[in-house]
């Protein structure tokens, strides 16, 4: 039996991606004794990302690779999370802007928990992007109180992961909100742990775009589920 499912979002990822799966590959390969596979969801990418993947696959068979024809990184993740075979289920960013070396402290904090969700210790220098995230953060706090709701590194359970992700209905950046807010709905136990992380100078966010849309999903998830 699979025991980790690590599914990666990729978005036109061409430049970063390479880097991504050697690192991630060498450390679960070299430092973990546990079945495992890596699921790329390439979700409406317009560059090489798609044939990196799969030369990479060529030599892994530990790599599973899913395509989509729209962009959104809420339905790449629930695409991967529904597909997923591993006993526990994470999520990762390309960037790994948090490290493959944190997955350990997960794959242990889950042991009491159905989802783990790692608390960034610092949110880059931009102090127009650190106000956005304390202000999202507050005006979340309807939905769930976990500290860091869009870290981009969680960890489910198989079963919390397939319970929750078959509701997920927000393509885009707010999925995490939802969720989250599923999850509670459901009677899931949620942990949050500190994490390393390093935040890139690549990020696809724009923080007014973003921000405004992710204010409307707020509204959009209460009105949605209803248990």
């Amino acid at each position: 039996m699979i025991q980790l499912s690590v599914v990666l979002p990729i978005y036109n990822e061409d430049k970063r991606l390479r880097l991504c799966l050697d690192r991630l590959l060498t450390y679960l390969y070299n430092y973990t004794n546990e079945p495992f596979e890596i699921i790329g969801v390439l979700n409406g990418c317009q560059d090489a990302s798609g044939t990196i993947i799969h030369n990479f696959a060529a030599l892994w068979p530990q790599i599973k690779i899913l395509s989509l024809l729209e962009a959104g990184k809420g339905l790449a993740i629930k695409t991967g999370m529904l597909q997923a075979k591993g006993r526990y289920r994470m999520m990762m960013d390309v960037d790994l802007a948090m490290p493959p070396t944190e997955i350990p402290a997960f794959l242990e904090a889950i042991q009491e928990a159905d989802i783990v969700s790692g608390r960034r210790s610092q949110l880059g220098t931009s102090m127009i992007r650190r106000a956005a995230h304390e202000t999202f953060k507050v005006l979340s706090r309807p939905i769930t109180k976990v500290q860091d709701p869009q870290s981009g590194f969680k960890m489910f359970t198989g079963k919390c992961a397939d319970d929750v992700f078959k509701f997920v209905s927000i393509p885009g950046y707010s999925f995490d909100l939802e969720v989250l807010y599923l999850a509670d709905l459901l009677g899931y136990k949620v942990k949050e742990i500190p994490v390393r992380y390093l935040h890139g100078p690549d990020s696809k966010i724009n923080v007014l775009r973003d921000g405004i849309q992710m204010a409307k999903d707020l509204v959009r998830i209460k009105q949605l589920h209803t248990m």
